[in-house]
């Protein structure tokens, strides 16, 4: 699904399967994607201010320059996931630790 510059701001997208999605520029900010199957999925430069991404699996998804401050990754699979230049201030991590 090609969901660039998509606006889905506080969406509900619990259990979703969004393999390769492309969410570049998306603005998913307070959307919840707990239990999503996001593998592979593009969010470069996408908004996802205080998004619930618990139990989510973002494998070997793209996440740069993406903004996740507050998010919520707590069990989230992360496994190859790229984060270069991604602002992760606040974020939960998959291990339930807050991110400075």
């Amino acid at each position: 699904a090609d969901l660039t510059d998509a606006l889905l701001t506080k969406a509900t997208l619990t259990d979703a399967t969004l393999n390769e999605a492309v969410l570049i520029n998306a603005n998913l900010n307070k959307a919840d994607l707990s239990r999503a199957v996001l593998t592979r999925a593009d969010f470069s430069g996408a908004h996802l201010e205080e998004a619930v991404l618990i139990e989510a699996n973002l494998s070997h998804a793209n996440f740069s320059g993406a903004d996740l401050r507050g998010a919520n990754l707590k069990g989230a699979n992360i496994t190859g996931i790229n984060i270069s230049n991604a602002n992760l201030s606040g974020a939960v991590m998959p291990d339930g630790k807050k991110n400075p």
